[in-house]
């Protein structure tokens, strides 16, 4: 094999190396914004994805600001059950010593009454009832703030609300004060965000990466993880299978002007 034909099967996978490494070093860069954190993303106008969520990053002087949205069924299930963990890390990199797990469901919903095992669940019901439901937030590594699941967190200044649209479109809105990080950010300062969404546990046991500590969510609302109208997912399927599999990456962001 010559040199030339060894390089030409080799440059593709070079380029998708340096591709990816640059994409994870370069920062993404934050709006100067105060939302209303409503669960509803109209005012977010720059959002960036992967792995089918869509996501944004603001700031003003006093708090940070975060809006994932995804009409993904699988991610949806998955928030439904455990919430989705944000790692928050002021140095730009990956340490994962303060985050924040949300929604994390009532853990008094019960099943559709009648469900038979293997039955597909009533996609309506189940978006109703999560609309509806109570949800607990758990903080890391924030001041003051105790590390369990909470629904009165509003009270100790932070700000979070999930909703589902007529779409099912999820929305997570969250809204941190930098004096619960401890954190002194400045024009351009570089910040790590990372995403953790848990897999759900495979029949048996077993399933999911650790999350700091965090304690478990409650289930899905109806007790199942079937798919939205027109058929569930069956064993072998690629649905299906994304079930049991965490979503994990992490993004860099620059903070936009504190000193306003």
């Amino acid at each position: 094999m010559t040199t030339q034909r060894i390089f030409s099967i080799l440059l593709p996978g070079i380029l998708f190396i340096f591709v990816s490494c640059a994409r994870k070093s370069t920062a993404l860069q934050s709006s100067w914004l105060t939302p209303v954190v409503d669960g509803k993303p109209g005012e977010w106008t720059t959002f960036h994805q992967d792995k089918d969520f869509n996501y944004a990053l603001a700031n003003d002087a006093q708090f940070l600001y975060l809006c994932v949205t995804t009409n993904d069924r699988i991610n949806t299930m998955k928030i439904m059950r455990n919430g989705l963990l944000i790692w928050l890390d002021s140095t730009g990199n990956t340490l994962e010593t303060q985050g924040i797990r949300f929604p994390i469901p009532a853990q008094d919903l019960k099943p559709n009454e009648g469900m038979q095992p293997g039955e597909r669940p009533d996609t309506k019901i189940m978006m109703a009832r999560f609309r509806a439901s109570k949800k607990s937030l758990s903080a890391i590594g924030l001041k003051d703030i105790p590390e369990f699941p909470m629904d009165y967190y509003a009270t100790l200044g932070i700000q979070a609300v999930a909703d589902i649209d007529d779409r099912n479109i999820l929305t997570l809105e969250y809204a941190i004060p930098f004096s619960l990080l401890n954190w002194q950010p400045t024009a351009n300062a570089n910040i790590g965000v990372g995403f953790f969404l848990e897999a759900m546990s495979m029949p048996g046991g077993g399933g999911g990466r650790p999350t700091g500590g965090m304690p478990p969510g409650g289930g899905p609302p109806d007790g199942g993880f079937g798919g939205g109208p027109g058929g569930g997912m069956s064993p072998g399927s690629g649905d299906f299978e994304k079930m049991f599999e965490d979503v994990f990456f992490w993004r860099k962001f620059s903070l936009s002007k504190i000193n306003n």
